[in-house]
């Protein structure tokens, strides 16, 4: 089972990859959308912390986190009293204009803060995300060939998902 998942998403990801997507001008470069976090949901998340097996569950292995849980195809970040984060595999940077593209949300009733950092540097300002999940569009700064993001709570839990790589 696990296998055949697994090979499904590679060969998504290799066709977006190989087929040049072109969504409004943009490529797709890199891109994840949680499907393999399966059990749990939005409001009752999974109780169990995966961060230990995200390659199992991701489409492109190399991930890492801490306090990662699995929310029905997205994943939550943190605990009531302990933040969490998740970094991506290392991605290519050195393919023109990048932005970064995410959907986030807080725990309902929260007041969530997430830092994104590209190689441990912060990448724009401090995010305070809604009750809902909100689209969010991130320039990625030129310089780096290659590099890992990072979406790490500051305070409380959060929701993310549908995480892109785009270039412009």
């Amino acid at each position: 089972m696990k296998r055949s998942l697994l090979i499904r998403r590679s060969a998504v990801i290799f066709f977006l990859v190989t087929s040049g997507l072109i969504l409004k001008g943009q490529q797709v470069v890199f891109s994840e959308n949680f499907s393999g976090f399966t059990t749990g949901t939005h409001t009752t998340p999974s109780t169990s912390d995966i961060s230990g097996s995200l390659d199992s569950r991701t489409g492109i292995p190399g991930w890492t986190g801490s306090k990662v849980y699995s929310a029905g195809g997205e994943i939550k970040m943190g605990t009531s009293s302990l933040t969490g984060w998740i970094e991506t595999p290392s991605v290519n940077l050195a393919q023109g204009d990048l932005i970064l593209k995410f959907d986030i949300s807080c725990w309902p009733g929260d007041a969530s803060t997430v830092q994104v950092y590209l190689n441990s540097t912060p990448m724009g300002n401090v995010i305070s995300p809604a009750d809902n999940f909100q689209r969010m569009t991130i320039a990625v700064p030129g310089g780096s060939v290659s590099g890992k993001f990072k979406f790490e709570g500051l305070t409380k839990r959060f929701f993310l998902d549908n995480i892109s790589q785009i270039i412009v």
